[in-house]
């Protein structure tokens, strides 16, 4: 919860009260005032026990009230029953407080505690880090409230980096590691079980934070997905926002009922909101801080463009592959750049890309290797250095740096090895050059610094599609007009369902729905009875025939499905053969009627789909469909609503992608058409509040056409409130 009050005090506090400080050292509360000091905080500190007078040189005072200062930020090292009691006392002069102790909603007990607390909260105004958390270290405003002793925990200098995470451990670790790895932070934040401030709230404020150059999360759980979302995306536009998802495996309860519940997943639908913020998303531990490091000396750049340059061959070859896989290019040099490199490089260098100097490298064969490869129109460059060689020596750093400056292009180091090698790494990171110690981390750290340019800009032609913002707005428009009566009746369909006690449609209403959207669905008739087969005679065979129930999902498990009817006297007999089938197959199922339908003619088979996120709202899925969306799972999800240019960035994140762009001499579809057609799919969950699934899978789509050859739409209560679908993470 949060109660929507500016935090910008929390940062810049005047007064700071230690509630249950301690003369003992060792103790948290002594640890904090300690560290208050040691950081140079220059405001009015305020030890608070009533068993003490006087605390390390500092007046103590009984009680909160006895404090006729405005206290910007109480710290609260107590038990959590007696916390909840100061918080009921008189309080009025309190700002913020950051509760240190534990005991509340992460334990059962301790659940009613912290929901009086959110009570509190709203009477009497007060903001609160916590509980469960480290609370503040924040180097611009010098406070540290961080109750672990500095002998244990390194604290970093002053740097750009911002740390927003809602694990205290977490936040101790990364601490540590970010002072022994020699940049500094501005800001981080432990908020653990986020009471009232939480990850939204600081990154709303960090994204004006001009102390703040890089942010970087460590990700639980979001309450307010969209609030988040909004808030991070203005803080994304202004600063590189980075984030690690733990608790990925996470899946829930709930048997889903359609594929794009079953397949979206919690740690999916993060995926989304992080892409639609513009959050880069990092996997692991050490991937944050390798992102951390690159983020913290350069911009992020679009090109994708990476010249390495080595003095150990397999080392480049290596990370040549690394980068390939990571979606990033390593170009080979053109005639005239490895002429030049031919006639400047040692007799046994290697003069493409990666440029393998050998073992009998020296400085300026650095320099000339650097210096031409950017030149020849790399974007960035890996220098690996392996000091083994005799002729490298501690003027190479300064070398580089200069060719760096000259270009105006990342240089990232790689330089594994002993105390030698880390203390040019010290030289380089002086110089703002980040050094990493395996070629693995170097790869995420160019996979990172060149990940923010991934996304697609307006008007721009994606594999021959030109995708005009304009263009489609005025087509979209129009279309909305006409189709607008058919909307109306659809919504309608889908509350007279809801008020029948339906949890899901009918096949044919499903199809109707998603047709009042412009979705083509194949031409039909619904059979009730014999004498409605002449209703079938302006269909096209072959036909498909298909029972309608709404106790069965998969219809072909129990012989409600028959394809490739050749004319109507065998739909007949085959109806009546269903009949049979059905009846034995599920003998309890309601049958509402028998479909009878063209069939699409075969092309590309994919799955369209939405479902309603509990935390962050409609979301769209997209992936290869047919009975291979279950087996192989490769689908994407975006958050609603959508740009038409993210819609062409689903197409290209499935492994199938070929598969529509014209595979082995197969046509390509129409990915204008299929990129409204998910678009449409946007629309359809943003505006029917009542559906919590929907999936069109198949849709065939072709050169020219694309047909919804299936169509499930599930209603009531939203169904990704608990999940036990499968987790793609």
């Amino acid at each position: 919860m949060s109660i929507g009050k500016d935090i910008s005090f929390l940062f810049s506090p005047q007064s700071i009260a230690i509630v249950g400080a301690s003369p003992i050292p060792g103790k948290p509360s002594f640890v904090v005032l300690e560290s208050l000091r040691k950081i140079g905080f220059e405001g009015a500190i305020y030890p608070v026990n009533p068993r003490y007078r006087v605390i390390d040189g500092l007046k103590c005072y009984s009680s909160l009230d006895e404090i006729v200062d405005t206290i910007d930020l109480a710290v609260l090292i107590l038990p959590a029953p007696n916390v909840l009691e100061i918080l009921r006392g008189p309080v009025d002069n309190v700002k913020g407080a950051v509760i240190v102790s534990a005991g509340f909603k992460e334990v059962e007990s301790g659940k009613k505690l912290e929901a009086e607390i959110e009570k509190i909260l709203l009477r009497k105004n007060i903001r609160i880090v916590g509980p469960n958390c480290m609370g503040i270290y924040d180097t611009v405003s010098k406070v540290d409230t961080f109750f672990v002793p500095e002998v244990r925990v390194t604290r970093p200098g002053k740097g750009g980096l911002s740390i927003l995470s809602q694990s205290g451990s977490f936040a101790v670790m990364v601490m540590g590691d970010v002072a022994s790895a020699g940049f500094g932070v501005s800001r981080v934040v432990s908020y653990g079980n986020g009471v009232d401030v939480n990850v939204t709230d600081c990154v709303d404020f960090l994204a004006d934070d001009e102390a703040t150059e890089v942010v970087a999360l460590y990700v639980e759980s979001i309450e307010d997905g969209k609030k988040f979302v909004e808030s991070a995306s203005r803080c994304a536009e202004k600063k590189p926002v980075v984030a690690l998802k733990v608790g990925r495996g996470e899946t829930g309860s709930r048997a889903a009922k359609s594929h794009t519940g079953a397949m979206s997943g919690n740690y999916e639908i993060y995926r989304a909101a992080f892409k639609k913020a513009g959050i880069i998303e990092v996997d692991g531990y050490e991937g944050l801080k390798d992102a951390c490091k690159v983020l913290g000396a350069y911009l992020p750049i679009r090109e994708k463009k990476a010249l390495i340059v080595t003095d150990g061959g397999g080392v480049g070859i290596s990370m040549a592959d690394a980068l390939e896989i990571s979606g990033l290019e390593v170009p080979s040099l053109s005639g005239e750049a490895k002429r030049q490199l031919g006639s400047k490089l040692p007799e046994f260098s290697a003069v493409n890309n990666p440029i393998d100097l050998t073992g009998s490298v020296s400085n300026s064969d650095y320099v000339t290797a650097l210096d031409q490869g950017l030149e020849d129109g790399c974007d960035f460059s890996i220098v690996v250095v392996l000091w083994g060689p005799a002729e490298l020596t501690e003027d190479l750093v300064e070398r580089l740096d200069e060719v760096r400056r000259k270009h105006d292009k990342p240089l990232i180091i790689c330089s594994p090895g002993g105390d030698f090698a880390r203390e040019m790494a010290k030289r380089f990171e002086e110089k703002g050059i980040p050094v990493f110690s395996t070629p693995e981390s170097a790869v995420r750290a160019a996979s990172v610094l060149t990940s923010s340019g991934a996304q697609v800009e307006t008007g721009k032609i994606i594999d021959g599609v030109q995708t005009s913002e304009k263009a489609e707005k005025v087509k979209r428009a129009k279309s909305a007009k006409k189709a607008r009566m058919g909307r109306d009746a659809a919504k309608k369909m889908v509350k007279d369902a809801l008020i029948e006690g339906r949890v899901s449609l009918l096949e044919p209403e499903a199809k109707a729905l998603v047709s009042a959207w412009g979705i083509d669905v194949p031409k039909s008739v619904l059979i009730k009875k014999p004498e409605d087969l002449a209703k079938a005679e302006n269909l096209r065979p072959p036909f498909a025939l298909k029972v309608v129930s709404l106790d069965v999902i998969h219809k072909t498990e129990v012989g409600g499905v028959e394809l490739d009817i050749k004319n109507l006297e065998d739909t007949a007999r085959t109806l009546e053969e269903m009949k049979r089938n059905f009846s034995k197959g599920a003998p309890r199922a309601r049958v509402e009627g028998f479909l009878l339908e063209e069939m699409a003619p075969k092309g590309a088979e994919v799955i369209v789909g939405g479902l309603k996120d509990p935390q962050f709202g409609p979301v769209v899925m997209f992936g290869l469909g047919g009975i291979a969306t279950e087996l192989f799972k490769d689908v994407t999800f975006r958050l609603a609503p959508l740009e038409r240019e993210e819609a062409f960035e689903m197409m290209k994140d499935v492994k199938t992608y070929p598969l529509l762009t014209g595979f082995r001499g197969s046509k390509p579809v129409d990915l204008e058409n299929l990129a409204t057609i998910i678009m449409k799919m946007s629309e359809i969950v943003q505006e029917i509040e009542e559906i919590n699934e929907i999936e069109i899978n198949p849709l065939q789509v072709h050169e020219k056409v694309a047909s919804a050859v299936d169509v499930r739409v599930i209603l009531g209560e939203s169904s990704s409130s608990s999940s036990s679908g499968l987790n793609l993470g």
